[in-house]
């Protein structure tokens, strides 16, 4: 999806935070636009941790590729996930944000 497209469908599941929804059974923590593919992942941390600056400007360079992820609110365990793609939680959570 496009950084558009994901800016949107952050806003319409920020109303699902702080619900305990599914797959993990905890509440909803937070949302966050990330690019899609790990190398360009990888790049975007590594240029944040060189020259900082604001999410949306370090996501510019992947805007036509991102995904939205979606955080709980798990106890602490280093080896855990706690977090999903928004697609799977949607899928899993019986959402429809068309």
């Amino acid at each position: 999806m496009n950084l558009q497209e994901a800016k949107g469908l952050l806003h319409k599941l920020s109303a699902y935070k702080g619900q305990v929804m599914q797959p993990f059974n905890y509440p909803v923590k937070d949302l966050l636009i990330l690019p899609a593919g790990q190398k360009e992942l990888d790049q975007m941390l590594k240029d944040l941790s060189t020259k900082p600056c604001s999410l949306d400007t370090a996501l510019a360079p992947y805007s036509d590729n991102v995904k939205l992820i979606v955080y709980f609110d798990y106890p602490q365990s280093d080896d855990v996930m706690k977090h999903c793609d928004a697609e799977y939680f949607m899928k899993i959570n019986g959402l429809n944000m068309a």
